[in-house]
């Protein structure tokens, strides 16, 4: 059985002004939210990325320190990943870490390993 005009009326203005009170809010909160970019899946084999965040806060120093390091040659210079990142391999890093463990100033070296262990 077909429903009346007026009650198919009356049901459809109901169901546009319960999504306008309840639906609109939610999606207009939505938009406010930031956007993420998604984080791209490893590929099998690749280097793990090392942002710099990740790195100042292994080091134990702020962004600008880090920046200055690079800077005066203290760092390995960060690489352009192919997804359009800027930092550094896992690699780069351990073997950075592994030459300043190397290095000549013992108590330097205690600070670096201090700060390498996880």
């Amino acid at each position: 059985m077909k429903p009346s005009e007026p009650l198919s009326d009356l049901i459809n203005d109901a169901v546009r002004r319960a999504v306008a009170e309840h639906v609109a809010p939610l999606i207009a909160e939505l938009k406010r939210l930031p956007r993420t970019e998604p984080v791209p899946a490893p590929v099998p084999g690749a280097e793990r990325f090392v942002s710099m965040s990740e790195l100042c806060q292994r080091l134990g120093v702020n962004r600008s320190t880090l920046l200055r390091r690079e800077k005066a040659g203290k760092l390995p210079a960060r690489k352009t990943f192919p997804d359009g990142r800027v930092g550094w391999t896992a690699s780069q890093v351990d073997d950075w870490f592994a030459q300043a463990r190397e290095g000549t100033d013992p108590e330097r070296n205690a600070e670096l390993a201090a700060r390498i262990s996880h």
